[in-house]
C-alpha cells in the first residue's frame, strides 16, 4: 500500500502528470516500485522456507549468484527506461523512433541478463530435487557466540513452531495444541540481559548450597 501511495503521490504533481504520464517513466517507474519489490520478495520466501517444505537443501552459492545476476538484470532493463520518458517515449505503442533505439538497446541487454538469472534458477531447483541433500529441522540455525553447538541443536529452541517439526512436515504433526516458551525464543534471538544473567546465576548457587547441605545432612545421619 505505502507503494501505491508513492506511487499516487509522485504522479499527483499535475506537471509530472500531464509530461510523464503517458510515456515509459512510468513504465519504469512502476515495475520498480511493485514488480521488481513484489518479485524478489517472492524469491526471499523460496529461499527461506523450500528446504523446509521439500526436505532438501539448495546450493547456496548458486543462490547468492542468482541473486546478484537478476538483481543487475532488472536494474539493467528499467532503469534505462527513465531516460526514454524523459525524453518522451510514449508508451503503449509497438515501435518507437530511432532515436530511442539506444537506450532500448541497453534494456534489452538487461532482460537477456534476466533470462539467464531465470535460467539459473530453475537449473538450481532441478539440482535440489535431483542432488540435494537432507537438510535439519531448522537449517538456519546458527549458534550464537557464547552457546555450545550441540547443546542448541539438543535444546531444539526454535524462533517458531514449524521449525521444531521434520524437514518436510508430517501430516498431522500435532496431536493437541502445542505450547512454546517465549523465554526459549528469547535466548535463541538474542543474549540475556545483565539482571536476567545475575538472577540466573544467583538460583544456580542456591541450588549448588542446597545440594551441599544435603550432603551433609545425609553424612550426619550416617
Amino acid at each position: 500500500m505505502d507503494k501505491i501511495i508513492d506511487y499516487a503521490l509522485f504522479f499527483y504533481n499535475n506537471p509530472l502528470l500531464s509530461s510523464l504520464h503517458k510515456t515509459y517513466y512510468v513504465v519504469a517507474h512502476f515495475h520498480y516500485v511493485l514488480s521488481m519489490g513484489a518479485v524478489f520478495a517472492l524469491y526471499s520466501a523460496w529461499y527461506f522456507w523450500i528446504p523446509k517444505i521439500l526436505g532438501l537443501e539448495y546450493n547456496r552459492m548458486l543462490g547468492k549468484v542468482h541473486f546478484w545476476i537478476l538483481f543487475i538484470g532488472v536494474n539493467v532493463t528499467f532503469f534505462p527506461q527513465h531516460f526514454l520518458g524523459l525524453q518522451g517515449m510514449p508508451r503503449r505503442i509497438s515501435d518507437y523512433p530511432d532515436a530511442f533505439a539506444g537506450w532500448n538497446l541497453i534494456s534489452s541487454f538487461g532482460s537477456i541478463i534476466s533470462v539467464v538469472a531465470t535460467g539459473l534458477f530453475l537449473q538450481l531447483v532441478y539440482l535440489q530435487l535431483v542432488y540435494g541433500k537432507a537438510t535439519t529441522r531448522y537449517p538456519w540455525l546458527i549458534p550464537q557466540f557464547y552457546s555450545d553447538t550441540f547443546q542448541t541443536l539438543l535444546n531444539r529452541s526454535y524462533p517458531s513452531l514449524e521449525w521444531g517439526l521434520t524437514s518436510p512436515p508430517k501430516p498431522h504433526a500435532f496431536i493437541s495444541l502445542p505450547l512454546q516458551s517465549f523465554a526459549s525464543t528469547l535466548c535463541l534471538l538474542a543474549p540475556l540481559p545483565e539482571p536476567v544473567l545475575n538472577a540466573k546465576n544467583q538460583l544456580e548457587l542456591a541450588k549448588d548450597t542446597l545440594k551441599c547441605e544435603q550432603i551433609e545432612l545425609d553424612d550426619l545421619k550416617k
